[in-house]
């Protein structure tokens, strides 16, 4: 029980960590491909 508890913490670190990955490579996307105006 304990070890499957510590393995579903690190896949959710993973995900959570992937997540903020992919958003701020998307983020930088579409900033590049869209510059704020100013």
């Amino acid at each position: 029980m304990k070890g499957s508890l510590v393995v579903g913490g690190d896949l959710l670190v993973t995900v959570l960590l992937l997540g903020v990955f992919v958003g701020i490579a998307l983020g930088l996307r579409y900033l590049n491909n869209h510059p704020a105006p100013r």
